[in-house]
């Protein structure tokens, strides 16, 4: 698992390397038109006391395409092994970067919720 903590994107692979590159992949993608503009201001999505994040079980490519789209996403494009879905919200625009492997892991899917802006409570309820 790779993490742009500047971006709010991540990305996966089957090794370090693997994951670094799919994660440039995923930061191209994100940049390229639409570019997001809507930022929400939350704190960490799952939290305990310390702030640490607590584990969220993973979820398929599907269920997260499912949930996006029902949340109002619109997948715009894919490159590589990413799709992009995006969201307007009146004159702003929110994006979502889902990389398209079979299982998403946990810290990848918690990264699509945040960059949704979907309450995780209401991310995990839409099935």
């Amino acid at each position: 698992m790779a993490h742009c903590l500047r971006w709010e994107v991540a990305s996966q692979g089957n090794t370090e390397e693997e994951a670094v590159d799919n994660l440039r992949e995923a930061i191209d993608l994100h940049h390229e038109w639409p570019v997001t503009t809507a930022m929400k201001e939350f704190d960490p999505i799952c939290s305990d006391s310390n702030g640490a994040e607590s584990f969220i079980a993973s979820l398929t490519f599907r269920q997260i395409r499912f949930k996006l789209e029902n949340a109002g996403f619109t997948e715009v494009r894919q490159k590589g092994n990413h799709a992009k879905f995006v969201k307007r919200e009146g004159e702003s625009i929110r994006t979502a970067i889902l990389p398209h492997y079979i299982q998403i892991a946990a810290p990848v899917l918690s990264s699509v919720v945040r960059q949704s802006g979907i309450e995780l409570k209401e991310f995990l309820e839409v099935l």
